[in-house]
């Protein structure tokens, strides 16, 4: 069975996708965030989602140096997954209470 290597997306389609499914939100400070998460919490995800991509793309080196930093990595990653996922979901429900509302 062969698996397919993820597709690396262009810097301004994934951008427009994150807006699209209301991933990135600004914060109080005019920052563009993931939702749910702090700027700091953002970069984190980011980097942790990079270094994934690096780690299955054929001929790149492991960002990992070992088998307990990658999994540290993939917990982590995880954690900041879920967060920002419950808060994009709650966005997305929102927005269709909103418009199911207006429908009458």
């Amino acid at each position: 069975m062969s698996h397919d290597k993820p597709k690396v997306v262009p810097i301004n389609e994934s951008v427009a996708f994150g807006e699209f499914m209301r991933a990135f939100v600004t914060d109080e400070k005019g920052r563009r965030v993931l939702a749910g998460l702090t700027p700091e919490e953002t970069t984190e995800l980011l980097v942790l989602r990079k270094k994934w991509l690096d780690d299955h793309q054929e001929g790149v080196p492991s960002p990992f140096r070992s088998k307990e930093e990658h999994l540290a990595a993939r917990k982590r990653e995880r954690e900041l997954h879920d967060k920002h996922e419950a808060a994009r979901v709650k966005i997305v429900a929102a927005e269709y209470l909103t418009r199911a509302k207006n429908k009458d």
